[in-house]
């Protein structure tokens, strides 16, 4: 797997997380790898509708 591949995994993890649990921790984890991405210049992905 790519850093691109890994960063957009760790992404998608930390989003379902959240939206499964809504819990701080998961909200931090979200933001951390969303900065991640932003900081290698990386589009974040849009939410799907539920």
């Amino acid at each position: 797997m790519t850093d691109r591949e890994e960063r957009l995994a760790r992404y998608l993890a930390a989003q379902h997380r959240d939206q499964a649990t809504g819990s701080p921790a998961a909200r931090m984890e979200l933001a951390a790898a969303a900065r991640e991405m932003e900081e290698h210049g990386e589009d974040i992905p849009e939410a799907m509708p539920s």
